[in-house]
């Protein structure tokens, strides 16, 4: 039952990012307001680990305490907020030539993304049970 609740909250913020993506790339939002990018990590970090809660709790891997459950979220959220970066090069949306900038860039895109993704997996937790050891 918890699953459905969190899958169905899951894909609202989905959409809500998705929704905020597209009108980022019409308005360049992330280019205008300093900001808007370190949201959008959030968000994405918040979802990568809802993601996460939703998986494991299918194949009943949160019998573990909270914290193991929090790290694996958080190295998920690092995994995903990683890939991400490397896609960023990849398709051209950021350069290395930046240098600093886009080293002081990345650092603090990664670190929003773990940030969403420890609030998301303590909001997730609330959704599943987990034995305290």
């Amino acid at each position: 039952m918890f699953q459905k609740r969190l899958f169905k909250r899951l894909v609202a913020l989905l959409l809500v990012i998705a929704f905020f993506y597209f009108v980022d790339e019409k308005l360049y939002l992330s280019w205008n307001y300093w900001w808007f990018d370190k949201l959008m990590h959030f968000g994405g970090g918040f979802a990568v680990s809802m993601a996460f809660a939703i998986l494991c709790s299918y194949f009943s891997l949160f019998t573990q305490n909270k914290a193991k459950a929090i790290s694996l979220s958080l190295l998920s959220v690092l995994v995903v907020g990683v890939a991400w970066e490397f896609f960023e090069i990849y398709a051209d949306i950021t350069f290395l030539s930046d240098g600093a900038s886009y080293i002081k860039d990345t650092i603090f895109d990664i670190i929003m993304d773990l940030f969403g993704g420890y609030i998301g997996i303590l909001y997730s937790l609330k959704f599943i049970k987990t034995n305290e050891r």
